[in-house]
């Protein structure tokens, strides 16, 4: 892939080799900095020589080089590595990553290991999580987990009820510090500066053709917590972007001493 940022140009590709290779050139003013995201185009390999290094590095003595193949029906677990769901989450959540957020809601069924179909054993448990939780979500459809599918349906009442529900649960306070910050980092770093919002608000932006949406939480003036679910459909997309904007300042601002009057 390419990536151009003024006078810096960033390359990357696999060779002949397997290796992927990035290469950076240009010019970058004092002071100034960039950021560039490599996609993997084997991650399976990759994983297999940063294992394979990091060996090596450590002083174990390895003969053979490092590749992919079938699991042999006769094998030994050696090792496992684990990361948490939130670390994925974060990435999710702050910067809208399409492919990860899809990954995460097909873990949900692959972890049941009752149905090949990892979609539908995903939609059956989170169906019941909006039982177990007393969410009405009749109106809802989950088509998948990444949000791209025109036929997900949600409701500003059923995502508002979650995000409330959500505070009473373990989970709360990784999921809170999961989302974007107002004017400070992921989707919405560019939103709500000089605003009440700017570092105060966090949510969940989403976007499609003729589709925006920002659900999320807000302190008031005065330092009550609200979760909030804003969902336009149309298409002046960038208009409900200021809307949303509008509507997260003017929560930020909200006193009862001045609702009183």
């Amino acid at each position: 892939g390419r990536y151009y940022h003024r006078s810096v140009k960033v390359r990357s590709y696999k060779g002949t080799d397997g290796k992927l290779s990035v290469t950076v050139g240009g010019k970058l003013a004092p002071g100034r900095q960039t950021s560039y995201t490599v996609e993997l185009p084997n991650p399976d390999m990759f994983v297999a020589g940063m294992f394979h290094h990091r060996l090596r590095n450590l002083g174990v003595q390895v003969d053979s080089g490092f590749g992919v193949a079938p699991t042999p029906l006769f094998s030994e677990r050696l090792t496992e590595f684990y990361r948490p769901l939130t670390e994925i989450v974060d990435v999710v959540n702050k910067n809208s990553d399409n492919f990860c957020a899809e990954h995460v809601f097909k873990m949900l069924g692959a972890y049941s290991g009752v149905s090949k179909s990892t979609a539908d054993e995903s939609r059956n448990a989170i169906a019941g999580m909006w039982e177990n939780m007393d969410i009405n979500c009749d109106e809802c459809a989950m088509n998948d987990g990444s949000g791209l599918s025109r036929r997900n349906l949600f409701t500003p009442r059923a995502l508002t009820d979650l995000l409330v529900k959500a505070q009473g649960t373990a989970f709360a306070s990784p999921f809170y510090h999961s989302l974007s910050v107002a004017g400070i980092d992921g989707t919405l770093r560019r939103r709500m500066r000089g605003t009440s919002a700017f570092g105060n608000l966090v949510g969940k932006t989403g976007t499609l053709r003729n589709v925006s949406a920002l659900s999320g939480y807000v302190t008031t003036r005065d330092g009550n917590l609200l979760a909030f679910s804003l969902l336009f459909n149309g298409r002046s997309v960038s208009h409900y972007k200021s809307v949303e904007n509008r509507i997260g300042a003017m929560l930020a601002d909200f006193t009862y001493a001045t609702s009183a009057n």
